[in-house]
């Protein structure tokens, strides 16, 4: 069990070693202008005679938009904190399967370890689509 726990993290940390480089790293000028273009401008003063919920509502919208998702976010909160859940609330699931991570520890580390290997396809097809607003327990 130890070789194997030693091999996993070895792996893992070879992989990190590779994608931790400038110039994996790009940004698309067309992506960020569409984004302000479809931003919503807010003053302060409206924002202060808006109610809370519909502001909220107007933010977070925007925020669980599905080409919002990066497969290596989510693939990293898989990898640090999984048992806890926390990649399944950035996919946009249900709070009831997160609490269900919680309780049971990530499956005993099962789920979140099957969850760990979908997300590693999804870096490397770059496509966790069907893995966003997924309620089921399993992901998968």
């Amino acid at each position: 069990m130890k070789k194997i726990s030693m091999f996993l993290a070895l792996t893992f940390f070879m992989f990190s070693a590779i994608q931790v480089q400038a110039t994996n790293y790009r940004i698309d000028v067309s992506e960020v202008d569409a984004m302000f273009n479809e931003a919503t401008e807010y003053e302060v003063k409206s924002i202060m005679q808006m109610d809370l919920a519909s502001f909220v509502n107007a933010t977070s919208s925007a925020e669980h938009n599905l080409s919002a998702k990066k497969p290596m976010t989510a693939f990293l909160l898989c990898t640090f904190i999984g048992p806890l859940g926390i990649h399944r609330y950035y996919l946009g699931t249900r709070p009831l399967v997160i609490v269900g991570y919680i309780l049971t520890g990530g499956g005993c580390g099962i789920i979140v370890t099957v969850d760990w290997v979908v997300l590693l396809m999804g870096v490397i097809n770059d496509d966790i689509r069907k893995y966003v607003n997924n309620d089921k327990f399993f992901m998968w």
